[in-house]
């Protein structure tokens, strides 16, 4: 009976760190890129902001701390992955429809994204040219 107690404790600790190993994927794709005006700090107290949880957690779940999350951290963190993926999926299909109409050229022939140069971009520069030459 020992062996079973000790297997089960043994679970349990692998159900924690697999929930941690899914959490990290998710807490960077909700805060996003950092920006090189940003500290880890604050991008980190701007992630736990948006998920709702204790800046310290987040800090301990990113640097690999082996903590218990709580059901109700993870599914607020699912929750809010969930939300950010199915808003991704709607921003893309409106993109893809909008660019369905301008992917062709003048006379209905179809073009590379970037293709018409600074006309249809006007922050685009080619790498072939220089900021300073326009």
């Amino acid at each position: 009976m020992a062996v079973k107690s000790s297997i089960s404790a043994g679970s349990s600790a692998m159900s924690a760190v697999s929930a941690l190993e899914r959490i990290r994927p998710m807490l960077v794709a909700i805060g996003g890129p950092r920006s090189w005006d940003d500290t880890k700090d604050h991008w980190r107290n701007r992630l736990a902001r948006k998920v709702g949880i204790n800046a310290r957690r987040i800090r301990a779940i990113l640097s690999g701390e082996k903590i218990k999350v709580s059901a109700d951290e993870y599914l607020s963190i699912e929750a809010r992955f969930l939300a950010l993926g199915q808003r991704l999926e709607e921003d893309l299909r409106a993109l893809s429809g909008a660019s369905g109409d301008e992917a062709s050229g003048p006379s209905g022939t179809a073009r590379a994204p970037g293709a018409g140069g600074d006309r249809d971009h006007p922050g685009y520069a080619r790498p072939s040219q220089s900021v300073a030459g326009r």
